[in-house]
């Protein structure tokens, strides 16, 4: 099983390179993006998102630093929903990730809010994050530990 996700993470992971060497391709990087995002997030288990993302990028000579804002639906099987707001600051364009979230999850028989902050990289398009949820309600019951591959914008 660990065998099988890790091939699903490595196979979008090089899908997602290869969209973001056509994005930067196409126009540098610089133009804000608004667009539907999508996530696989691994641990102990696989769960996958949709959501919508606001990317904001600034150039500064060569350097690229930037912020993305948005919400995501996560979903983890058998029966767990994460919705999620968030936002990341962000440097180049293969850069250090920093951010937050606030989490709203549910079982459909529990249901638990949290905040979660957030580190990883990125690569224009898409980025590999690590966050730890801090649940306030039954933080034994959700899962705290998440990494997270997102592309983004998939669809403007």
């Amino acid at each position: 099983m660990k065998r099988m996700k890790m091939a699903a993470f490595a196979a979008c992971f090089f899908t997602a390179l290869s969209l973001s060497a056509q994005n930067a391709a196409e126009g540098g990087g610089a133009p804000d993006k608004t667009g539907v995002i999508a996530a696989i997030g691994v641990f102990d288990y696989i769960s996958a998102g949709l959501g919508f993302n606001k990317n904001t990028l600034f150039r500064n000579g060569a350097v690229l630093t930037g912020y993305n804002y948005g919400a995501i639906a996560e979903y983890k099987p058998p029966r767990e929903l994460h919705l999620r707001a968030y936002g990341n600051l962000y440097g180049g364009l293969i850069g250090l990730y920093l951010g937050a979230s606030a989490i709203l999850a549910t079982d459909f028989e529990d249901v638990s809010g949290g905040a979660a902050p957030e580190i990883g990289l990125g690569l224009h398009g898409f980025s590999v994050l690590y966050r730890y949820n801090f649940y306030f309600y039954k933080p034994e019951k959700f899962n705290c530990h998440e990494i997270a591959l997102q592309i983004y914008p998939i669809f403007r």
